[in-house]
C-alpha cells in the first residue's frame, strides 16, 4: 500500500524546505546514521500533514508496484537453504517493520536503499529499483508544490522510469532464482508422490 494512501493524506507538499529531505537522500548511506537522524531529516522535510482533501492517483499505483519489488528483493535469498545476513535481516525489517501505523514505511521510502546488505545476485536489479524509487519521490515533491497534486505533468516521465528500470531489473534476474529464508526446496519427484494414509 502506498504510505499516502495509508495515511490518507499527502505527505509531500511543500513545508518550509526541502533540502533536509533532498540532502539526506543523497548522504544517507552513512552506516552510522541513527534512526532518529533519518526521522528527523524526512520529519523536517514533509512537514505537517494537509488540509487539502486527499484523492488517489496514479503515483500511488507506482509506489505499490516499488514496494513489491523492494520486497522481493529483501524477502528472499538467492541460494537453497541460506538464511539472510544479519546485515539482509535488518534491511528487510527497516522496510518493513511489520506496522503501518504512523506512517512506518514513510521513512524508508525516503532513503536510499541498502544494496550492499543484499546476495550479491541481487545487488544489480536491487540498483534499478532504487533509481525507480528516488525518481518515485522526486515526482511526489514535484507534483505536491501545490495541492491537489499536478502528477499528470511529472506521470509520463516517472513511468517511462519504472518501464526501464522495470527492464534492467528482469534482465539483471534473468538467471536469478529465489529461495524462502532457511528453507530447502523439495525434490519434484517428493511432490508428486501421494501421502501415505494412515492405517484405521
Amino acid at each position: 500500500m502506498a504510505c499516502e494512501v495509508e495515511a490518507q493524506q499527502y505527505l509531500f507538499k511543500p513545508p518550509a524546505s526541502r533540502e533536509p529531505f533532498k540532502n539526506y537522500e543523497v548522504e544517507s548511506s552513512n552506516e552510522e546514521d541513527s534512526d532518529e537522524d533519518i526521522e528527523d531529516a524526512v520529519g523536517d522535510a514533509l512537514g505537517p500533514p494537509s488540509d487539502i482533501p486527499f484523492t488517489f492517483n496514479p503515483l500511488h499505483d507506482l509506489e505499490s508496484s516499488w514496494w513489491i519489488q523492494a520486497w522481493i528483493l529483501h524477502f528472499y535469498v538467492d541460494r537453497e537453504g541460506r538464511g539472510r545476513s544479519a546485515a539482509h535481516t535488518m534491511a528487510y525489517e527497516q522496510l518493513f517493520p511489520g506496522s503501518l501505523l504512523n506512517q512506518a514505511r514513510l521513512i524508508p521510502l525516503g532513503t536510499l536503499l541498502k544494496t550492499n546488505a543484499l546476495p550479491k545476485r541481487f545487488r544489480k536489479p536491487a540498483h534499478a529499483v532504487e533509481q525507480m524509487r528516488r525518481e518515485l519521490v522526486t515526482t511526489y515533491i514535484a507534483s505536491e508544490q501545490s495541492l491537489p497534486p499536478k502528477f499528470q505533468t511529472h506521470l509520463d516521465g516517472l513511468t517511462a522510469v519504472f518501464a526501464e528500470g522495470l527492464d534492467k531489473a528482469a534482465t539483471a534476474s534473468k538467471n536469478v532464482k529465489l529461495f524462502e529464508p532457511g528453507r530447502r526446496k523439495l525434490e519434484e519427484d517428493e511432490e508428486e508422490q501421494p501421502k501415505k494414509r494412515s492405517k484405521t
